[in-house]
């Protein structure tokens, strides 16, 4: 059998060569799809963009701390940054005002400037204040500042806003919330809680000076504190509302920043999505000038290695560097310290295009270094020059013209075989001392065409491994987004698409889908249901990237919250079947209290894709009226009692028909009587990151790991407390300690919450308020609770009249958790009985609207009102009585033997 199998096969080709004229013509291979452009684009948002183009700049820390250098009456600080020197070594402030007469002796904002520019960078970000809450410019607010109390005597920040502008560097501000002229010092946290008084006397009108007297200001880098989410948000916008251009940093907390920044000398040099900053000072344990620092020359080119790296590994990651130096107290820069950042910018001048203006590429990280794209050129930075060896890039588009040592005419030997890229190293290192970089050129701006690429046909299958999860800037968080990427490789449009997703979608969340150009937003529920996307497009002969990401987080760095994700495309064509809509899943009904957002969701299909109306239904009503604008899969309001019964229902409707969803049943509750609930609250310190506002979010489960039980930091006579915004009658508090089922380190964790006090107040009471020690204080009301805190602890404050709870537990060194804490108002109390009288309802009186279409007869309390349909009757009712008595309406309607109540009419009209 094997030898017929070859004779079969030799005849065949004896054929096709003997008879050469008669020989099957065969087609053109497929032309290699062209590639999506390799550069990870700037942001689509213009003010994002241009913060994204300075890409590197100086961060300086200068302030009266930097007269001390690290020396504190002549030994050195034992712990913590020397920028907090005057809380480490517990330094009064007379002693630090004579420190600031010698500040910025020999400033000059000119030299700074220049060194900041002959750097390569783009920008000067300076503490205009720092946790000392001395202020380095000429600030009305307080006179704690250096042109007061310095013999300098001038102010710093505007010689720089003048300087810097001369050169073309951007001015940035760094910002400390927390004020130490203000508040006690904690250096171990700088997580103070920010009173009223500091937003508004302090903050705001500093904030305002700065982004008034100093020009354009590129970035507001807010720093350290403990405001609460309302305080966040309005701290960014007072800057965004002086300079809508300023990019605010994540450190304003609570997810009102524009930015992330990553924590001290946290570098990252993985992708993530943009955009973010990361910071590094020359030397990571000190950020303001400390004397003792390493300067000896032998340190000099690791410093300048570091450097490179630090700021290749960021900006070829999609970030911004920030490298910060620490002038001395006189205001000059240390010779090395200059040296450095000098070295490092005649490096990039030797390479002038391969950072500045460069983009990160989406190419995967390569195990040999770096890459970057500008123009028709990647650059590459790889990590070690070993002449011989290879780098290889896959998934590369374009074709190369030319591989050059960059800066210098010096060729490479380059292979291209087919998306595969591979540069030989040789020759002697062009950058001994610092980072070689490589000059790629195409004839066009470089493209990318991922090995990963899924070819479509009459459909496809994505699986996860084909998805490519993009990093969120909020480190540590997961994806903010998955991308695969598809090709068509026939001759025409795939036209009619599909997709069906699997993955731990969430019903309620909305979620964006792109291919190519186009857009469509989807719920959770709706991907679950099935296939959406009806109407998407595939060109011929491209990579088409999809993405999946969320349609309206709440903050841009949200991350997607999917594990994995995999999909499968399907491809109907111009002649797919039509068919009338079908509801795959009906809205279903929903309670909430009153003020809480309620969410019905519908999902729909049919081809074409329907289109979706909702409608309302009054509670008592059959017919239901369109509800303007709601014409999603996903209907959302915010509720009121008059809502509680209303029934809601979908119509989907497509060229085929439409069809009706069932109604879904709303069902609105009066809202909760705990006074505390979603209050401000503030607590000394954080612990583990879990924030005061967890315990007040109205969740007593107390279980960690579900993200609502508040811990503070140890610390000595930790707290933490509510405002309740006004005074009240207090009644019964309860504290809700955290689960005993969570287990600390072989002891059950509820049991740090033990000994405590309860302690109720009409004015916020010091951060050192200790109930142990404080004796009777007047407008202050405390009880202890002994043993372990209960689930809960109730104590009864028997109406006191308060607007503060504190919880307490005085320790030397302790910490403790919080579930919850409800306040509740005491009950009013009970009248003597003589002082009681029955009520007593005073004649009705009848009016209606307009006048002329009702007729009104009758007294006392019976009134007989005739009128046309639509006419407005109010009828009002006044009650006496001790004590003060509440009215219930009742009506009797036609055909009825029986008077119902009124439940949402219990006043006097």
């Amino acid at each position: 059998m094997n030898l017929k199998r070859m004779l079969a096969g030799c005849a065949v080709a004896t054929a096709l060569v003997l008879a050469p004229m008669s020989a099957p013509s065969f087609a053109d291979a497929a032309p290699a799809p062209t590639g999506v452009p390799a550069a990870v684009p700037l942001s689509s948002t213009p003010k994002i963009a241009k913060w994204q183009e300075l890409q590197y700049g100086m961060f300086m820390h200068f302030g009266v701390y930097s007269v001390y250098g690290g020396y504190y009456n002549g030994h050195r600080q034992g712990m913590g940054y020397p920028e907090q020197i005057k809380a480490w070594e517990h330094i009064p402030t007379d002693d630090y005002l004579l420190k600031a007469k010698d500040l910025a002796a020999n400033f000059d904002a000119s030299a700074i400037c220049k060194t900041v520019h002959d750097s390569g960078m783009k920008y000067l970000m300076i503490t205009s204040k720092h946790h000392d809450g001395f202020a380095m410019w000429d600030t009305k607010t307080t006179d704690y500042n250096i042109v007061k109390q310095s013999n300098y005597g001038k102010d710093p920040m505007k010689e720089l806003s003048t300087e810097c502008n001369k050169l073309g560097v951007k001015l940035a501000f760094y910002f400390s919330i927390i004020d130490w002229t203000k508040q006690t010092p904690e250096p171990y946290g700088n997580v103070n809680p920010i009173d009223e008084d500091l937003m508004t006397t302090v903050i705001k009108p500093q904030l305002t000076e700065l982004l008034t007297n100093y020009g354009s200001i590129a970035e507001l880098w807010f720093d350290m504190g403990g405001p609460t989410a309302e305080q966040s948000q309005r701290m960014a916008q007072w800057v965004h509302e002086l300079q809508p251009e300023t990019m605010v940093n994540s450190r304003v907390w609570n997810k009102a920043g524009d930015f992330e920044v990553g924590g001290d000398n946290s570098v990252t040099t993985d992708f993530h999505m943009g955009p973010w900053e990361s910071i590094r000072s020359i030397y990571p344990a000190c950020w303001g000038y400390c004397s003792w620092a390493n300067r000896d020359e032998s340190a000099k080119s690791y410093k300048e290695r570091e450097l490179v790296n630090n700021l290749i590994g960021t900006v070829a990651s999609g970030g911004q560097f920030a490298y910060n130096i620490g002038p001395k107290g006189d205001g000059t820069i240390d010779a090395f310290d200059t040296g450095v950042v000098t070295e490092v910018g005649q490096w990039m001048a030797r390479h002038p295009d391969a950072i500045t203006g460069a983009r990160p590429t989406w190419y995967p990280a390569p195990n040999w270094g770096k890459v970057m794209t500008k123009g028709n050129d990647l650059y590459f930075f790889p990590e070690l020059w070993s002449p011989g060896k290879t780098l290889t890039l896959p998934s590369v588009g374009g074709h190369v013209t030319g591989v050059t040592v960059d800066g210098t005419d010096r060729s490479l030997e380059f292979t291209q075989d087919g998306t595969t890229l591979t540069v030989t190293m040789s020759g002697e290192n062009p950058e001994p001392n610092l980072r070689p970089v490589l000059k790629v050129t195409f004839d066009g701006a470089p493209t990318y065409v991922p090995t990963q690429t899924v070819t479509a046909v009459d459909g496809a299958t994505i699986s996860s491994e084909q998805f490519f999860g993009r990093a969120s800037a909020l480190r540590y968080s997961g994806a903010q987004a998955y991308d695969a990427y598809l090709v068509n490789k026939t001759d025409k449009a795939l036209t009619d698409l599909t997709l069906k997703f699997s993955g731990n979608f969430d019903a309620s969340t909305t979620y964006k889908i792109t291919l190519g150009t186009t857009s469509i937003e989807v719920t959770g529920a709706q991907i679950e249901a099935g296939e959406v996307g009806e109407g998407l497009t595939l060109e011929p002969g491209k990579v088409t990237p999809l993405r999946l990401e969320l349609a309206h987080p709440a903050y841009y760095a949200n991350p997607i919250g999917l594990r994995s994700v995999s999909a499968t495309l399907h491809v109907y064509g111009e002649n797919a079947a039509t068919q009338p809509p079908v509801i795959a899943t009906d809205p279903a009904s929903v309670s909430v209290k009153a003020g809480e957002s309620a969410t019905f969701t519908v999902v729909a299909s049919g081809r074409p894709a329907a289109t979706i109306q909702w409608y309302r239904v009054p509670k008592g009503s059959t017919e239901g009226t369109a509800i303007p604008d709601a014409t999603s899969a996903m209907y959302t309001l915010t509720t009121t009692l008059e809502d509680d019964g209303a029934q809601f229902y979908a119509v989907a409707t497509n060229a085929n028909g439409s069809t009706a969803s069932q109604r879904a049943t709303l069902t609105v509750t009066k809202g909760s009587d705990n006074l505390a609930l979603n209050k401000t609250a503030s607590m000394s310190s954080v612990g583990w990151g879990g924030t005061a506002s967890r315990a007040v979010d109205g969740n007593t489960d107390g279980v960690w790991d579900n993200g609502s039980v508040a811990h503070t930091g140890k610390q000595a006579n930790p707290w933490w407390e509510v405002d309740l915004g006004e005074t009240h009658p207090l009644g019964v508090v309860n504290v809700w300690n955290r689960s005993s089922s969570d287990n600390c380190q072989g002891i059950s964790c509820d049991q740090r919450l033990h000994d405590f006090w309860v302690v109720a107040s009409t004015e916020r009471l010091a951060a050192s308020f200790n109930p142990a020690t404080a004796g009777a204080v007047d407008g202050v009301h405390m009880i202890k609770v002994d043993g372990v805190g209960g689930r809960p602890s109730a104590v009864d404050f028997e109406g006191f009249d308060a607007r503060f709870i504190r919880v307490i537990q005085p320790t030397e060194f302790g910490e403790f958790a919080l579930a919850e804490v409800e306040a509740f108002a005491a009950a009013a109390p009970t009248p003597d009985p003589d002082d009681q009288e029955p009520p007593v309802i005073k004649p009705l009186t009848v009016t209606a609207n307009p006048a002329e279409d009702a007729q009104i007869s009758g007294d006392g309390a019976f009134r007989t009102v005739t009128a046309k349909e639509g006419t407005q009757v109010t009828i009002k009712a006044e009650a006496t009585g001790t004590p003060t008595p509440t009215l219930f309406w009742q009506i009797k309607r036609e055909g009825s033997d029986s008077w119902a109540i009124l439940e949402e009419e219990n006043g006097p009209e």
